[in-house]
């Protein structure tokens, strides 16, 4: 298979799977705005030379909370999307199975994901700019690589630590073919920063425009999911067959 062909086909199978990709950006839309929304509140705090003791807890728990949200939502989602696209051999049996399996995954790739750009925040108050420099670059690998890992760790079946080089083989495997999705991730990463990073002061219309566009990129998660799992399913059809197939589980 070639780039054009995985796009192409990508693309078929995120048509055939609107209902979902839908349902996943409405539940994207609707976090993003409770969020901002609590963000917006503490904001009149966070400027202040002595930043309160409960701001803290609360932003932990917001944060503990936000990825907790969106690793049920994607477990869920991504589930009835990878039982859709490679029917009948991937099996989920339902939302409960699919937050067993793939809720600690997905919990641990955005909490990774908010805790650099935490950290980073806090570098960037203390004025270390080279500090900041480094967490932004780790901060894009993270970002262009979490969906792609995760859509590898629900193709196997289960985050199973001593097979994780097995489990990611895929995107190194085959990364004539991955190398474009994670470009794609890259622009969406670019966009998102652009504009978190814009010095418009915080309001109803920034937090609703904010909100729009988080919907609006939370359609490239389902095209990058849809990538990588027909990538993962290359790689399983056309692996020897021999009994250390690094998908055989």
């Amino acid at each position: 298979m070639n780039i054009a062909r995985l796009l192409t086909e990508t693309l078929e199978e995120l048509r055939r799977n609107r209902a979902t990709a839908m349902a996943y950006m409405t539940a994207v839309a609707a976090m993003s705005l409770a969020f901002r929304f609590g963000g917006f509140f503490l904001s009149d705090y966070t400027g202040d030379d002595v930043i309160p003791l409960w701001v803290y807890t609360v932003s932990l728990v917001m944060d503990l909370t936000l990825a907790g949200l969106y690793a049920a939502l994607q477990a869920i989602v991504f589930s009835v999307m990878g039982r859709e696209m490679d029917r009948p051999l991937w099996k989920c049996a339902g939302p409960a199975e699919a937050l067993r399996r793939f809720f600690l995954p997905w919990f641990i790739i955005n909490l990774g994901i908010l805790a650099l750009a935490r950290i980073q925040l806090r570098t960037a108050m203390l004025d270390m700019p080279d500090l900041v420099m480094l967490l932004e670059f780790c901060l894009m690998l993270a970002y262009c690589f979490a969906v792609p890992a995760g859509a590898c760790i629900m193709f196997y079946g289960a985050l199973e630590w001593r097979e994780i080089g097995s489990i990611l083989a895929p995107i190194g495997r085959r990364f004539a073919l991955v190398w474009v999705v994670l470009l794609i991730n890259f622009g969406q990463f670019v966009i998102s920063r652009a504009a978190s990073l814009s010095a418009a002061p915080p309001a109803l219309e920034i937090i609703l425009a904010r909100t729009l566009l988080d919907a609006a990129l939370s359609v490239v998660d389902c095209f990058v999911f849809a990538a990588i799992w027909t990538v993962c399913q290359i790689h399983r059809n056309e692996a020897p067959t021999t009994g250390n197939d690094d998908f055989e589980w």
